[in-house]
């Protein structure tokens, strides 16, 4: 065997690292959504409880100066982040299951669980979009961010759950 051949040869420490790489990404796009998700939504509920100042003919409320700044950075970045990763996410991790031993249960739980995802962010942006000023309590931001969060940890368990797919033999003669 010519050192090319050889060089070109996965080796038993090189087998399974595509497979890590990849499971990675999609546990951390998966944090990493469910986190910003929950955090502007924990944000809102938190600014939410802050009474209002009865000044005729407006509603006012003293927010501290630290959650007006935390909502503006987490809405910069969720807004758009959280709007785009979770149909990426779905395709890349059901990619991901399906190079792994996983049975046709674990994908169809990946499946369940970004579709959970979608279905959190689809009525975070109904939300959103049209019950913004109606109601004085915003306890919808915190069943979002109960949702967010259990959304992300369904996905993140489907992936870490799932066995790495077994290392290959070391070619002979190495």
């Amino acid at each position: 065997m010519d050192s090319q051949a050889a060089a070109a040869m996965p080796t038993p420490s090189k087998a399974g690292s595509g497979w890590r790489t990849s499971r990675k990404f999609c546990v951390g796009l998966a944090v990493v959504w469910s986190l910003l998700g929950a955090g502007l939504c924990g944000v809102i509920f938190a600014i939410s409880l802050i009474p209002e100042q009865e000044s005729y003919p407006y509603h006012i409320r003293s927010v501290p100066h630290g959650l007006v700044v935390a909502a503006a950075v987490l809405e910069a970045c969720m807004l758009p982040l959280c709007t785009v990763i979770p149909v990426p996410l779905l395709t890349a991790g059901r990619r991901c299951l399906r190079r792994s031993p996983a049975g046709p249960r674990r994908i169809t739980a990946w499946t369940a669980a970004a579709s959970a995802g979608i279905a959190v962010e689809a009525l975070f942006w109904y939300r959103v979009l049209f019950f913004v000023w109606i109601y004085p309590r915003s306890w919808h931001a915190l069943e979002l961010c109960v949702g967010f969060l259990v959304a992300g940890a369904a996905m993140a368990g489907v992936l870490l759950g799932t066995p790495a797919p077994a290392s290959r033999p070391a070619p002979p003669g190495t």
